[in-house]
């Protein structure tokens, strides 16, 4: 397609590596001037004496003053250095750099000579004049322009390897006002957790995602308009001035947080600009209707545009560095070719002034943002208008594409919206105060962010639309942080001894009553043991006298039965001792009066054992009737004692809660604010840190800017004994030249006295 082709022929490569030799200077980082080259005796390659002849055989039938291709000539010295149409072509100490050595050696497009590359050696001499730093002749002087460090990249568009994060910062900020600024512009870094937000005389880094001010980036030529990231969210891009008196742009590391550029003087303040993906450009513009490109390498102006009518209020480059894309107050919107400066597309359609423009990631759609009330959307192939429609009451006031394609604006309406490709809104998040002026997208958080009128940033989350947290571009001075820090330590410290009053004495007071309660639960549990102890006795012994009174009745019995049968065996012996008596000759009853009387024996010992036995049970008896009756008092007076103890652990149980209530409010209480006291006091620790930091940055940067005039005072020592050097070479050149020929002559007339006296040279 149209598109295409014109992309890849417009295209340029990309370049990867940093220049070297880079020394931060007072927050600009620019590679130490380079000495005057070191010009000795040897011979010099120069225009006239070497790479004229070249160009003359080789490029000047198309670049020469009657037919300059390009607009450039080739065939004088000042017209070659002076450039075409595309800028200047030699870069003195920089044949990468330099245009015209990039296309004889076929590096880039369009190749030249057009038939066929030149010979090698040729290309090779061409190199070496550059290198040498482009003299006209032997009398030249090679100066080597500085370059800024500005490091190209390769595939801008891919997510890094290393997300570029800013290192430890200063917070100071530069200047505080009364009053809040309005917020002219925001910008989120494409690959990391990273917002930069436009101030007076600085910009101010916050962290998306924890919403912590990271750093504060000085910009004291004055007011900030524009901040933008580049695509690889490597550099940070800052533009503005001093309305009528000065504009320009300026460049950091983000990994660094230096200045590495310096983009740009203008006579006016700049309200527009951008950086390309490739880091090679810088588009500006303002009040001054112009649009200008600059070279980041060089610093310097590579073309400008001069066909808008009116302030240039938008600019923003193609996420592949093709075309460059431009908005005025009249409502003009234009497309360049990025390297050339050529119209590419005229965009008609707004009716108020562009108020915000951003490129979706293919580089193939256009959204614009208008005072009008519309957002229109515009196709790169021919310019035409694929979708518009009103976003926002009384005026859009600003645009940008997320990476997914989707939409977010703000406008006059104070509604900040997020859209889908056909216009269809997705989200409305809750109205600023003021006017909005100002939105980004963070990918990495998916959180939107918008700036109003009253200075106020708000954050949103996209999931739920709801608001968590917001920003100033006008935060507090380091001392006015300490300040307010080391107040609220003192008035949060001031109430810790009250509270730790009511803490000791809720403590005291909960120990007081868990120690009687102790007390009490030991009184207690001893009465329990004794109580238990006392039935177990009780048991015990009525279990023993209830067996002894059974042994004793039993035992009873028998001495009963053994004290009535007594007399009756007794009578018996008697009888039957009288009967033997009467019947001697009978033995048996003689035998029987024997075991009678043997019996009757046995029955007075049973009978004494018995009793005996009867006097043991009813001692044993009344021994434990009257241990019974001892325990059974003991255990009275102990269960007495134990419903007083059971009394009392209630009593002191039901008293515990609230003392205990009062006693965890009070701790809460006193551990609340003293973690309160804590998190100020490492506030305060904070910002003392901070202000420590920060005097120690200005200190060094004095350092180092005393530092870097001695190493230009001595450059210029070195110049200038330099310069004297060459002077005395030269004399010397001429001196032996004069030698040479005088000695020539001395020679002549030797030859012609010999001619003379005949001799045979």
């Amino acid at each position: 397609s149209k598109m295409r082709q014109f992309r890849n022929r417009q295209r340029l490569p990309f370049y990867l590596s940093a220049v070297t030799g880079c020394a931060a200077v007072i927050g600009i980082s620019m590679c130490a001037p380079s000495a005057v080259a070191q010009e000795t005796a040897a011979e010099k390659t120069t225009y006239d004496d070497h790479v004229k002849a070249i160009f003359a055989q080789r490029c000047s039938s198309c670049h020469n003053p009657n037919k300059k291709s390009a607009d450039l000539d080739v065939t004088n010295f000042s017209n070659l250095m002076q450039g075409g149409a595309s800028g200047a072509v030699v870069e003195p100490g920089d044949p990468d750099f330099s245009r015209l050595f990039t296309l004889v050696n076929h590096d880039d497009e369009p190749k030249m000579p057009p038939d066929g590359k030149i010979p090698q050696a040729e290309i090779d001499l061409i190199k070496t004049w550059i290198d040498g730093g482009a003299l006209e002749n032997m009398g030249s002087k090679a100066v080597i322009k500085k370059k800024m460090g500005v490091a190209m990249v390769e595939n801008p568009l891919e997510r890094p390897q290393v997300i570029a994060m800013p290192p430890r910062l200063s917070l100071e900020p530069q200047t505080v006002t009364e009053k809040n600024d309005v917020v002219s512009s925001i910008a989120t870094s494409p690959w990391g957790p990273l917002a930069a937000v436009a101030g007076e005389r600085q910009v101010l880094l916050y962290h998306t995602q924890n919403l912590e001010l990271v750093g504060v980036l000085p910009f004291p030529e004055g007011a900030v308009n524009v901040v933008r990231f580049s695509r690889t969210g490597q550099l940070l891009l800052a533009a503005g001035g001093q309305p009528g008196a000065r504009g320009l742009v300026v460049l950091w590391d983000v990994t660094s947080g230096e200045r590495i550029a310096v983009i740009g003087d203008e006579f006016d303040e700049v309200l527009a600009a951008d950086i390309s993906a490739d880091h090679s450009q810088v588009a500006l513009g303002g009040p001054q209707r112009t649009i200008k490109v600059y070279s980041t390498q060089s610093g310097e102006l590579q073309f400008e545009m001069t066909k808008p009518t009116e302030w240039l209020t938008a600019i923003e480059f193609s996420p592949d560095g093709v075309l460059l894309a431009t908005g005025d107050r009249n409502g003009g919107l234009y497309v360049w070719e990025a390297t050339t400066g050529r119209e590419y597309l005229t965009l008609n359609g707004h009716s108020g002034a562009i108020t915000g423009l951003s490129w979706r990631a293919d580089s193939n759609v256009l959204a614009s943002a208008s005072q009008d009330t519309t957002i229109r959307l515009w196709e790169m192939e021919n310019g035409n208008q694929i979708k518009n429609w009103g976003a926002h009451g009384g005026g859009a006031t600003a645009i940008e594409f997320a990476r997914d394609g989707r939409i977010l604006s703000t406008g006059r309406d104070r509604v900040t919206k997020l859209w889908d490709q056909n216009g269809q809104q997705l989200k409305a998040f809750a109205a600023l105060p003021a006017i909005g002026l100002s939105v980004s997208w963070c990918d990495e958080t998916s959180r939107a962010m918008a700036g109003d009128y009253s200075g106020q940033i708000v954050l949103w989350q996209e999931s739920d639309a709801a608001q968590v947290g917001s920003w100033t571009p006008n935060p507090p001075s380091l001392e006015q942080r300490l300040a307010a820090a080391t107040t609220a330590l003192n008035e949060k410290s001031a109430g810790l001894p009250p509270l730790k009053q009511n803490l000791d004495q809720a403590t005291a007071e909960l120990t007081a009553m868990q120690s009687q309660l102790a007390e009490t639960q030991q009184v207690q549990a001893s009465t329990t043991q004794t109580v238990a102890a006392l039935d177990a006795e009780i048991k015990t012994a009525t279990t023993q006298k209830t067996e002894s009174e059974q042994s004793l009745s039993q035992v009873t019995d028998q001495l009963t039965r053994h004290n009535a049968a007594k007399p009756l065996v007794s009578e018996a012996v008697r009888n039957i001792i009288e009967a033997a008596g009467q019947l001697t000759d009978n033995a048996a009853i003689g035998q029987q009066a024997t075991v009678l009387t043997e019996q009757l024996k046995q029955i007075e010992s049973q009978i004494a054992m018995l009793t005996s036995q009867q006097t043991e049970f009813n001692s044993k008896i009344t021994e434990l009737t009257t241990q019974l009756t001892q325990a059974n008092e003991k255990l009275q007076k102990a269960q007495q004692e134990l419903k007083t103890a059971n009394e009392k652990v209630a009593a002191i149980q039901a008293q515990l809660p609230p003392i205990e209530q009062k006693h965890q409010e009070a701790t809460a209480a006193y551990n609340n604010l003293n973690a309160d006291v804590q998190a100020a006091q490492a506030q305060v620790d904070r910002w003392n840190e901070e202000t420590n930091f920060a005097k120690q940055m200005v200190e060094l940067r004095q350092k180092l800017e005393a530092a870097m005039q001695v190493v230009q005072q001595r450059e210029q020592s070195l110049n200038e004994a330099t310069t004297q050097l060459n002077n005395a070479q030269s004399a010397v050149d001429t001196a032996k030249q004069s030698v040479g020929e005088a000695q020539t002559g001395v020679d002549n007339i030797l030859q012609e006295i010999a001619k003379a006296k005949g001799i045979d040279q």
